[in-house]
């Protein structure tokens, strides 16, 4: 991958593919966190819940994998 693009498009076929809309809802909460790194707008509470779906989204590709 060479771009947030093309991340965006690859998750966009893993949900069609799937079809666990799940994976495009924590995704955008991963997304999301990834521009509270520059912007630093979430609290600190908000991000403690995002890191749980983000580790939600990060079990779900590693089952994916391993089919």
């Amino acid at each position: 991958m060479r771009s947030h693009g093309e991340l965006w498009e690859y998750v966009n076929r893993l949900v069609a593919e799937t079809r666990d809309d799940g994976l495009g809802r924590l995704w955008r909460t991963a997304a999301s966190m990834h521009v509270n790194f520059y912007e630093d707008w979430a609290p600190r509470e908000e991000v403690e819940r995002s890191l749980e779906n983000i580790e939600r989204f990060l079990r779900k590709l590693r089952e994916l994998s391993n089919r």
